[in-house]
């Protein structure tokens, strides 16, 4: 049992045992656990988290479970999970194909599972594919995958995408009704960088085929380092990282000794002391002597990461209203640390919030989605008009040159009511554009698919405005 990272930080209730049923070594135990669970629980009320983790058990006891009241329930969400799946990688696989064929691929988390056991697709469910790219191909592969139809999954423009990627760790892409791909230029979170790593990373990596491509999954020590340097990091919203990082550890080729140095160079000690601890002390998936123990002597030298890593790897429920302000303060330091080992990458172009935003009485005329632009000086002031659509959002804007970005353009309306709202912006102009045209649009704040629901479309569609020049 780890002491410096706290077992508050573990699964517990009935998360903890449905991991037991999943995880535990001992059948007859682990088949107690599925069954207590399906006695306790409500198949209907169970969150995303829990089926990730209900596909798991479906593939692991099925007909030993069969008489169970709830087991056609099980089957069939399992079912259904499964056949999302397929869908999402049935629309990949050409991407991937392409990528693969034109420069080094590797199949990461949840993908590289997969590819290694494909019958563990029934069991670990992932709607997304991640794949990591080397740095110098990130731009040919970007520029290839929205060449065949990709759009980034936040909404934004080519020209911005283009434009933000050299600074981006990964960047998430849909396609069709279900496509999605996470385009990783680095393995690790920002915080967990190391640039020697990286080549050892490549150099460690196993062969294999997936989808019809041929590329590459990272070693057993490599996967149950990535499974634990991001689970942790957002371990509220699924647990199947711990599956993922047992998983790895009981393929016979894992190396305990890799494993520990890599933990080391990505500062991943806080993390793998949580995970580790866990699958040790409540699973009974054993670690090596000493090893827990050495990770509790690198975490207690840093107690400020231990808090912070702490924090977002409980789950939400562990903690109290205080503690869970506290994880988000910790999520957002996180998420605005940037690399530190790519100083040459460009900072990303201007997001520009509306200033004097206020709501008006009268409604628009003539509301479009883009406009031109005809620019002067160094600084362009516009005022938007737009009219929301009665839930509280934020509308974005994008000002572009025809082969460039420009900036971004956010305006919210905190209000749940239907209202116009009116801002004004001050858009900053390079001085290569100045007098030149250039493009006001309207973008989604996601990807906003044909498919989607009108209450998706409402929070998250383009919303057509009026344009005032000052």
């Amino acid at each position: 049992m780890t002491r410096a990272a706290g077992t508050w930080t573990w699964p517990r209730g009935q998360l903890d045992l449905l991991l037991r049923a999943v995880l535990a070594p001992d059948p007859e135990r682990a088949l107690a656990a599925a069954r207590s669970w399906l006695d306790r629980n409500d198949i209907d009320a169970a969150s995303f988290r829990e089926h990730r983790l209900l596909a798991g058990l479906a593939q692991r006891f099925g007909a030993e479970i069969a008489a169970h009241p709830a087991y056609p329930r099980l089957a069939g969400l399992a079912r259904h999970l499964w056949a999302r799946s397929q869908i999402a990688q049935r629309e990949a696989a050409a991407a991937l194909r392409a990528l693969s064929e034109a420069m080094p691929v590797m199949a990461i988390k949840g993908a590289s599972r997969v590819a290694v056991d494909p019958q563990s697709s029934r069991g670990r469910i992932s709607h997304d594919i991640d794949i990591l790219v080397r740095r110098p191909d990130m731009a040919r592969a970007l520029d290839m995958l929205l060449g065949m139809g990709w759009r980034y999954m936040e909404g934004e423009s080519r020209q911005r995408l283009e434009a933000v990627a050299p600074s981006m760790r990964a960047i998430n892409l849909g396609h069709g009704a279900l496509g999605n791909i996470d385009l990783h230029q680095e393995a690790y979170h920002p915080l967990n960088a190391a640039p020697a790593d990286d080549d050892a990373l490549w150099r460690r990596a196993q062969a294999a085929t997936f989808l019809g491509a041929t590329l590459s999954v990272p070693s057993p020590s490599d996967r149950a380092a990535l499974a634990i340097g991001h689970g942790a990091l957002d371990a509220h919203a699924h647990s199947d990282w711990l599956v993922d990082c047992a998983v790895a550890q009981s393929q016979p080729d894992f190396d305990w000794r890799v494993f520990a140095e890599t933990i080391a160079l990505r500062r991943l000690e806080a993390s793998a002391a949580i995970a580790l601890g866990y699958l040790d002390g409540a699973i009974g998936i054993a670690a090596p002597d000493g090893l827990l123990s050495a990770l509790d002597k690198a975490v207690a030298r840093r107690p400020l990461q231990r808090l912070a890593i702490s924090l977002q790897a409980a789950p939400r429920d562990n903690l109290s209203k205080a503690g869970n302000l506290m994880r988000g303060v910790a999520k957002l330091w996180r998420k605005r640390q940037r690399a530190q080992n790519h100083p040459e990458a460009p900072p990303p172009p201007p997001s520009i919030r509306a200033r004097r935003r206020r709501a008006v009485g009268d409604g628009q005329s003539d509301p479009m989605l883009s406009a031109a632009l005809k620019t002067g000086g160094a600084c362009l002031t516009v005022r938007l008009r737009v009219a929301y659509p009665p839930v509280a959002r934020r509308a974005v804007f994008e000002v572009n040159a025809a082969d460039r970005h420009v900036a971004r353009l956010v305006m919210r309306n905190w209000s749940p009511h239907a209202r116009v709202v009116e801002g004004r912006f001050a858009i900053p102009i390079p001085a290569s554009l100045r007098g030149k045209g250039l493009v006001i649009e309207a973008r989604p704040s996601k990807l906003v698919r044909e498919s989607a629901n009108p209450a998706f479309k409402d929070a998250n569609g383009a919303l057509p405005f009026t344009l005032k020049v000052s």
